[in-house]
């Protein structure tokens, strides 16, 4: 037949080496590609940032939750140092995220 073409690996007909040659010069497939790897890099981001930022609030309210334990501990051992100059309740107060 005038439309196969004889290969070591056998015939193939030009309907096949035309798609061949055509998926080759496709670019669609390329742009596909480079998009996912795109979005799997940004999401991979997104992940990483959430990752961190709950870290670091979760260390912020640990801090938080220790000065405010130490201040309770504090006031009700009667912490001499920090009634007499007034700083406990300063302390405390800020601590506790209060501006007063």
């Amino acid at each position: 037949r005038a439309d196969a073409v004889e290969l070591p690996c056998g015939r193939v007909t030009i309907w096949t080496l035309t798609n061949i040659r055509r998926f080759v010069r496709d670019e669609r497939g390329a742009a596909l590609i480079e998009y996912t790897i795109l979005l799997s890099l940004i999401t991979g981001m997104m992940v990483a940032l959430v990752i961190t930022v709950a870290d670091w609030t979760e260390d912020q309210w640990a801090n938080f939750n220790t000065n405010v334990e130490n201040c309770q501990a504090n006031q009700n051992a009667g912490n001499s140092n920090a009634s007499s100059n007034g700083s406990g309740n300063a302390a405390c107060n800020s601590a506790a995220g209060n501006s007063n």
